[in-house]
């Protein structure tokens, strides 16, 4: 479980890396820019459908007031799953086209809100996910 999380962490981490590349570009790269999104897109999901299934495992491993951080994680994980469909929604590529300068300010808030997320998770859901792998100590 530890590492298909960690796989896709770093599946997302190397989306957001490309994204941030192309969005360094003057024009649009409309050749290349679908591809990434919808990878980072499948990669967010499979990881929050991965920690849905097991976040009752890594509540009852975790000490009290990491409980709460973790129930706050889940809380904004909604929060960030409500944004990113509104992000992915009002960023059609017709619009990305119309307003690029515009999509790349709106793309590096999200990537950089996603990263934030990710390291968080690292933190709080990492050493919990280590000792379901190593249960004994």
């Amino acid at each position: 479980m530890l590492g298909q999380l960690k796989l896709l962490h770093a599946q997302m981490l190397a989306c957001l890396d490309e994204l941030e590349s192309l969005t360094k570009q003057s024009d649009p790269p409309i050749d290349r820019l679908p591809a990434v999104r919808l990878a980072l897109t499948r990669a967010s999901r499979n990881r929050t459908a991965l920690l849905d299934r097991l976040h009752g495992q890594v509540v009852m491993l975790a000490a009290p007031k990491h409980k709460k951080e973790l129930e706050a994680l889940k809380g904004e994980a909604n929060d960030s799953l409500i944004l990113s469909s509104q992000h992915i929604g009002l960023w059609t590529l017709r619009e990305i086209v119309a307003r690029w300068p515009d999509y790349c300010a709106a793309s590096k808030d999200l990537r950089a809100a996603m990263r934030r997320r990710i390291s968080r998770e690292a933190e709080l859901i990492y050493p919990l996910l280590d000792k379901i792998a190593s249960p004994i100590e």
